[in-house]
C-alpha cells in the first residue's frame, strides 16, 4: 500500500529536531495529513482565518463542511505527557482534563478549540509533528475535559500499526465511517455485551394449532384465494381485477404502494399502461406487432413482486384474447416455474418449451412422410448429398434417412425456425412467451432475457418477457437491455381491498348454490360458520378503518401474491379464533387480532426469520448499533416528503447524516437491506438489498404506517420485545422469565395472568427503551427531534388497562360457556 511506505519513509526520514512551525508543517505535518492519511489536497485548507486568529489546518467532507481543525506547533515544541500512561506506547487514551495540566498542551487546546467553537466543528487535533493528541471540543451532556483523547506518542505509530492508524485516521474511513467519531466516544458504547432474551425461553420454538376449523378452511383458502388458474374461465371472469386505477394519496389511512413508474424506469421511456379487457397498452402493442409483422420485436413487461405479471399474461393470451391476438397469433407460452428446469439448463428448458408449444399439429411426433415435409429444406439437400445414389426402398437408404431426421430434430433452433415458417404459411404470427423468470437467480434471468431476444431474431417474431424493475437495472448496467428501452411497459398493482372483495363475494355465491357446487367444499363443512367468517371478512375490507385491511394492504407493499399468502394464513392460523368471531352477531377484528396471526401465524413467540413482519427495534450492527436506527431511517425519509406524493431522498445524504450524528454507517447498511427487503423503504431502482448503485429512497405507505401505527401497539412492542439484542442484562432476564411465564399460563388456560405476563413483558421492554433513547439522545442530540418512546410508552399506558379488562372478560365467558 503506497500510504504504508509513505508512512515507513516519513518516520526513518525525521526523527525530532528543531525544524520551525513552517518548516514541520511542510515537512511532516503535511505527508502526514496527504501522503499517509491520504487526505485530498483540495479537501485541506490552511491558514484560514477565524478571529482572533488562523487556523493552521481544516479537513473538510465531501460537502466542505469542516470535520477537524489541527493546530500545528513547531517540532520543538514538546508536550508534557503523563509516563505512567505513555511509557512504551506508541499510542493510548488520556482524559482531556489530564492533558491541560501541561501548559503547552493547554494553551494549544485551549487556541483550536475557540476555533471549534466558532465554525461548528466538535473535533481537534494539535501537533508537533511527532505527538498527536485528537480530542473532542464537544459532546451532548458531558464535560469536554472529562472526555478520553486519543494520543500519539511518536511518529513511528503511523509505519509500525499502519492498520490501526489507516481505520482511525484515512480519508475514506473519516468522512464514510465516521471513524474518527467513533475513536473519541466513550468506549462503552462500543462491542458492549449484548443479550437475547429467547435464548432463555424453554419453548421458544413452540408451535400454535389451536384452530379448530383449520382443516375446514384450508382447500378453500388454498383454491380461492391463491392464483388463478386460466383454465377456471368462471373464476377468471368473477375475480380478476383487471382496473388497477387507484387512489393514490397518502392521506387515506389505507393507503397502499404507490406502485407507479419510478424515475429509472422512466428515463428509459417505459410506459405505464391501464389493464384493461384486451390488455390495454401493451394488448395494442402486440396488435400492432402482428398487423404489421415487425421484425425482431421483444417487449418486457414490468411490474413488481407479487402484481400479477403472470395472471395478467394468461388471461389476455388465452381467456380474453383481443380480436387480432386470437385471429393470428400463434402463443408459445414458456412458463419458467422454479421447477421447471429439472436439471436442465435455461436455454434447453425454454427452446424445449419453445418447439413443443409451435408444434401446434404434433408434426414431430407424426410420420417421416410429414417430418421430411417440415424439413423440407434440409430434406432436399440430403437427397444429392447424403442419400444420393441409395435406393429409396433400400434397408440403408431408410436408417440413413431415419437417423437424419433424428439430428435434424434435436437441432432445437432449426426446428423452432422450420415450425414458426409453417405457422407463418397459415397466416399465424409467432409470439413467444417467456415468463415467471423473476423467481430465478439474477444471472439466470439474465440469461433467459438473452434468449428472448435470440428467440426473436432467430425465428423473427414478437417475444415478450416477464421482469421486475430491479432486475432490468441491472441488465441495464451489463448494456442487456440498450437496444429495447422503448419496449417496456409497466403494470401495477390491483387495489388489494377489490381483490380480496370479488374473490369472498364469488365464494359466497358458490355457498349460496351449495350442494350444486358442493365439489369445491371439503366434507364435513360448516356451511353457517363459512358464511358468517366470510361476512366478517366482508365488512373488514368495506369498513374504512379495518384493522385487517390496513395491515394487509400495507403489509404487502402491492405484493398481491404475498397478501393471498398472509390472508391463508391469517385464517387458518392458530391465533384466529374463528368460534367466537362467528358466535356473535357482528365481529369487528380488534388490532391485536390481526397483528399475532399476521406475525407469528403458527408459532407462540416471534422470531423475525420466521415472519413476514420486520423487528423495527432490532440492534444489526452488534459493535455499534441503535433499538432505532431504523425508525430513523423512515423518520428522516417521512420528513424529506413533499405534498401528496412521495419523493425520492438522494442516500448520500442518509449516509452523511447517520455517520456524522452517530457514527453508525454499518447499523444503516444492515437496516436499510432489512427494510428494503420487507418492502418499508423503496429505492429509485426498486433494488431490494442496498448495494451502491441505489441512488435514492423513499418511504413507502408500508413503512410510513409500520413507523406512526403499527410499531407503537401493545402487541407489536411485546412480540418483539423477546427477539431483540438487549443492552441491559436484567431487561433481557425479565423478559426471558415473564415469557416463560407466559407459556405456563398458556398450558394452564389462565387467560388473564397470561396477559399480565404479556403486559410487564411490554412494560418492561418500553422503559428499557426509553432509557436507551435518553442515553442516545444525550450522547447525539436529537437531531430528528424525535420522542419515539414516549408516543410509544402513552399508547401503551393508555391501552393496557383495556387489553386487561378484556381478558377477564373473556375469562369469565369461557367459565360461563355450557360444555
Amino acid at each position: 500500500m503506497k500510504s504504508h511506505d509513505s508512512a515507513i519513509r516519513i518516520v526513518s526520514q525525521y526523527t525530532p529536531s528543531d525544524l520551525n512551525e513552517a518548516d514541520t508543517r511542510h515537512q511532516v505535518i503535511d505527508q502526514v495529513i496527504h501522503d499517509i492519511f491520504s487526505w485530498p489536497r483540495h479537501r485541506v485548507k490552511c491558514e484560514e482565518y477565524v478571529k482572533p486568529g488562523f487556523l493552521d489546518y481544516a479537513l473538510l467532507k465531501s460537502d466542505d463542511k469542516k470535520i477537524l481543525l489541527i493546530e500545528a506547533k513547531k517540532e520543538a515544541f514538546y508536550f508534557t505527557l503523563p509516563i505512567e500512561w505513555t511509557a512504551n506506547k506508541s499510542s493510548c487514551y488520556i482524559t482531556t482534563k489530564t492533558l491541560l495540566t501541561d501548559a503547552n498542551i493547554r494553551d494549544a487546546v485551549l487556541q483550536v478549540k475557540t476555533y471549534c467553537t466558532d465554525v461548528g466543528c466538535e473535533m481537534a487535533a494539535i501537533t508537533n509533528g511527532h505527538q498527536w493528541i485528537f480530542f473532542r471540543t464537544f459532546q451532548q451532556g458531558e464535560d469536554w475535559r472529562e472526555l478520553k483523547a486519543f494520543v500519539v506518542t511518536e511518529l513511528k505509530y503511523f509505519s509500525e500499526k499502519f492498520s490501526e492508524a489507516h481505520n482511525h485516521f484515512s480519508y475514506n474511513n473519516i468522512v464514510d465511517h465516521g471513524s474518527l467519531r467513533r475513536l473519541l466516544l466513550d468506549k462503552a458504547i462500543y462491542n458492549r455485551e449484548l443479550y437475547y432474551p429467547k435464548t432463555r425461553v424453554t419453548n421458544y420454538d413452540a408451535p400454535v394449532d389451536s384452530n379448530r376449523f383449520a382443516s375446514m378452511l384450508r382447500p378453500i383458502t388454498d383454491k380461492y384465494f391463491g392464483k388463478i388458474e386460466v383454465d377456471d374461465t368462471i373464476f377468471m371472469d368473477n375475480c380478476y381485477v383487471n382496473d388497477r386505477e387507484y387512489d393514490r394519496t397518502l392521506t387515506n389511512a389505507r393507503r397502499v404502494l404507490e406502485d407507479s413508474i419510478t424515475p429509472f424506469l422512466q428515463q428509459y421511456n417505459i410506459q405505464n399502461f391501464q389493464d384493461t379487457d384486451g390488455g390495454g397498452g401493451f394488448g395494442r402493442r402486440i396488435q400492432k406487432s402482428i398487423t404489421n409483422t415487425k421484425k425482431a420485436d421483444v417487449l418486457v413487461l414490468f411490474g413488481g413482486k407479487g402484481v400479477g405479471k403472470s395472471t395478467f399474461l394468461r388471461r389476455m393470451l388465452f381467456h380474453k384474447p383481443p380480436q387480432t391476438l386470437r385471429k393470428h397469433g400463434a402463443i408459445a407460452y414458456v412458463d419458467l416455474l422454479p421447477d421447471a428446469l429439472e436439471g436442465q439448463t435455461a436455454a434447453e428448458t425454454i427452446w424445449h418449451q419453445l418447439i413443443e408449444q409451435l408444434d401446434e399439429d404434433k408434426i414431430l411426433s407424426s410420420n417421416r412422410d410429414e417430418l421430411c415435409q417440415l424439413f423440407t429444406d434440409r430434406f432436399e439437400t440430403s437427397k444429392s448429398q447424403d442419400l444420393f445414389g441409395l435406393d429409396h426402398q433400400s434397408t440403408e437408404y431408410n436408417i440413413r434417412l431415419n437417423d437424419l431426421i433424428s439430428k435434424w430434430k434435436d437441432d432445437k433452433k432449426y426446428v423452432s425456425k422450420r415450425l414458426s415458417n409453417r405457422l407463418k404459411s397459415k397466416h399465424k404470427f409467432v409470439i413467444a412467451i417467456v415468463d415467471n423468470t423473476d423467481q430465478f437467480s439474477e444471472q439466470l434471468q439474465d440469461q433467459c432475457f438473452s434468449i428472448a431476444q435470440e428467440i426473436s431474431t432467430h425465428l423473427g417474431c414478437l417475444a415478450v418477457i416477464s421482469m421486475r424493475e430491479e432486475r432490468f437495472h441491472a441488465s441495464s448496467i451489463h448494456g442487456l437491455l440498450d437496444a429495447y428501452q422503448n419496449s417496456g411497459f409497466h403494470i401495477t398493482s390491483p387495489q388489494p381491498n377489490e381483490v380480496f372483495l370479488k374473490r369472498i363475494r364469488y365464494v359466497q355465491g358458490l355457498l349460496r348454490d351449495y350442494p350444486n357446487q358442493g365439489d369445491f367444499l371439503p366434507d364435513g363443512i360448516d356451511i353457517e360458520i363459512v358464511n358468517k367468517l366470510l361476512r366478517i371478512f366482508e365488512s373488514e375490507f368495506v369498513s374504512q378503518r379495518s384493522h385487517l385491511a390496513s395491515f394487509l394492504t400495507a403489509c404487502s407493499h402491492g405484493n398481491i401474491r404475498l397478501a393471498l399468502e398472509l390472508f391463508r394464513g391469517f385464517t387458518i392460523s392458530g391465533y384466529t379464533n374463528v368460534h367466537e368471531m362467528t358466535s356473535e352477531q357482528r365481529w369487528t377484528l380488534q388490532i391485536h387480532q390481526v397483528i399475532k396471526p399476521f406475525m407469528i401465524p403458527s408459532r407462540f413467540f416471534y422470531d423475525e426469520s420466521a415472519s413476514k413482519v420486520p423487528n423495527l427495534f432490532q440492534i444489526r450492527d452488534k459493535s455499534h448499533g441503535s433499538h432505532f436506527t431504523a425508525v430513523r431511517i423512515i423518520s428522516f425519509l417521512t420528513n424529506r416528503q413533499n405534498g401528496r406524493t412521495t419523493s425520492f431522498t438522494p442516500v448520500a445524504g442518509l449516509f452523511d447524516f447517520f455517520v456524522e450524528n452517530y457514527s453508525m454507517r454499518e447499523d444503516l447498511i444492515a437496516n436499510l437491506d432489512i427494510l428494503l427487503k420487507h418492502g418499508l423503504i423503496e429505492a429509485n431502482n426498486r433494488l431490494e438489498k442496498y448495494t451502491q448503485s441505489v441512488d435514492t429512497l423513499r418511504p413507502t405507505s408500508y413503512g410510513i404506517y409500520m413507523l406512526n401505527s403499527l410499531s407503537i401497539t401493545f402487541t407489536y412492542i411485546e412480540l418483539c420485545s423477546l427477539d431483540c439484542a438487549i443492552g441491559d442484562q436484567g431487561v433481557s432476564n425479565t423478559i426471558s422469565e415473564l415469557s416463560n411465564d407466559e407459556y405456563r399460563h398458556y398450558l394452564n388456560h389462565d387467560t388473564v395472568n397470561r396477559m399480565r405476563s404479556r403486559i410487564e413483558k411490554a412494560r418492561s421492554f418500553i422503559q428499557y427503551l426509553k432509557t436507551e433513547e435518553l442515553r442516545e439522545s444525550e450522547r447525539y442530540g436529537n437531531p430528528l427531534g424525535l420522542s419515539f418512546t414516549e408516543k410509544v410508552r402513552r399508547q401503551f399506558e393508555e391501552t393496557s388497562p383495556a387489553i386487561l379488562k378484556g381478558a377477564i372478560r373473556n375469562a369469565k365467558k369461557i367459565v360461563l360457556r355450557p360444555q
